[in-house]
């Protein structure tokens, strides 16, 4: 009868493991075989996303940058790529553990940078996202005069010149407090 160690199982994330083994024949020879340099990593890495543009209120009112950051725990195989598209477009990858991606923005409305990394065991994280909300677009403003004018385009007596802005469907919104208040003009 053979005799032969159990398997053995290394149950923790780590890098350069080892394990023995021994086995005796029939004869009651032994020998002994070390295996090491086993890396486990069963972790996905972790990103963090940074977004910076210009803007007000929580609107990008230009472009915006999104910074992605990845990290693999201490020790483990460290992250292989970074995989990120920009709405429904293609996914792109960067090799590494940081990204920038560069947001066109144009007209008003949502965006949204969706991203994951990989380390060098293969293991992939939940995919993650920024939103962005956008307005490229400035409000219009009119004016109304009271009296109006005649035919002529002429008034005979002062004139109150009252401002209105609106901002387009899907914008940020007019901030009222930016508002020219009424003019009277009188000379």
């Amino acid at each position: 009868v053979q005799t032969c160690a159990d398997d053995q199982v290394l149950l923790d994330d780590g890098a350069a493991q080892s394990v023995s083994g021994e086995a005796t024949d029939r004869a009651g020879n032994t020998a002994s075989a070390s295996v090491s340099g086993i890396d486990i990593d069963s972790q996905p890495p972790a990103t963090t996303a940074s977004l910076s543009c210009t803007g007000l209120n929580d609107y990008c009112a230009g472009d915006a940058t999104v910074t992605l950051t990845s990290s693999d725990q201490v020790g483990l195989s460290g992250v292989r790529e970074i995989r990120y598209r920009i709405g429904s477009g293609a996914v792109q990858t960067a090799a590494g553990a940081s990204a920038t991606v560069s947001v066109p923005l144009s007209g008003s409305g949502e965006a949204t940078v969706r991203f994951s990394a990989v380390d060098e065991a293969g293991n992939e994280e939940t995919e993650g996202g920024v939103h962005i909300d956008y307005d490229t677009i400035a409000p219009t403003v009119s004016h109304e005069l009271t009296p109006a004018p005649n035919a002529a385009g002429w008034n005979r007596a002062d004139v109150t010149v009252h401002f209105d802005a609106i901002d387009d469907v899907g914008g940020a919104g007019v901030d009222a407090t930016t508002v020219t208040p009424d003019v009277e003009i009188t000379t």
